[in-house]
């Protein structure tokens, strides 16, 4: 990956500006053919779903009590919601100062057991807001999080684990359905795209073989989560 030559100047100028104790930039996503350009907008920050520590600056004192947990992936999931359930002040800039470079060899494209580790990075922040006794003010956000990042993300790329199954399938969302039984009552489903929207239906009436036979042929057309 690699950073706009002003990315720290703007961050940290908007930092200084509005007294934030954090702020996000916008990214691309750099394919070999094409740059693809991602507009991080409120929604997407307030319910987790672009946790991404690369894209944000933030204040040190952030971390005196809050870590990245070692030997996990998703360790920037493990880690974005908990400093914004403390309720802290961000800001953003426009400016797109990111280049997240897509490769098939990196971390996240890769399809392993510890793909399953975001179940374990689930539960620490469950935790952590039960712990901050925020659980209930931050319900519905923790609850878009789950449902984007595990039902939708760990779906895909369940896709292309080699013991991918109609039981790997059905795991997944009863993990989800374990901590937010009525997932999809949230109303941030609303706000998502319609292939997003789709899928998620078929999760909702547990159309459990369909859901994998289509991401075993068609894998590819979710492609965007990345």
């Amino acid at each position: 990956d690699y950073i706009e030559k002003d990315y720290i100047k703007f961050m940290y100028d908007k930092i200084i500006a509005d007294n934030s104790d954090v702020v996000i930039c916008n990214y691309n996503r750099v394919y070999d053919n094409n740059i693809q350009k991602c507009y991080v907008d409120k929604f997407k920050i307030e319910n987790f779903i672009t946790p991404s520590a690369w894209n944000k600056m933030y204040k040190r004192e952030l971390f005196d009590n809050i870590r990245y947990p070692l030997g996990l992936y998703y360790e920037d999931l493990g880690t974005t919601p908990k400093i914004f359930m403390l309720n802290i002040k961000y800001s953003k800039v426009d400016e797109y100062l990111y280049n997240y470079v897509q490769h098939n060899s990196s971390i996240m494209h890769k399809s392993t057991d510890k793909i399953f580790d975001i179940y374990k990075i689930f539960d620490s922040l469950i935790d952590f807001a039960q712990t901050k006794k925020v659980y209930k003010e931050k319900h519905d956000e923790l609850e878009m999080c789950c449902i984007f990042h595990v039902l939708i993300g760990t779906s895909y790329r369940a896709s292309s684990h080699k013991k991918f199954s109609r039981k790997m399938i059905k795991d997944i969302y009863n993990k989800v359905i374990s901590n937010f039984p009525n997932w999809y009552k949230n109303n941030g489903i609303k706000k998502l795209d319609f292939y997003y929207r789709f899928f998620l239906r078929l999760y909702r009436y547990k159309l459990f073989t369909l859901i994998f036979i289509l991401l075993k042929i068609f894998g590819k057309l979710f492609t965007r989560y990345r």
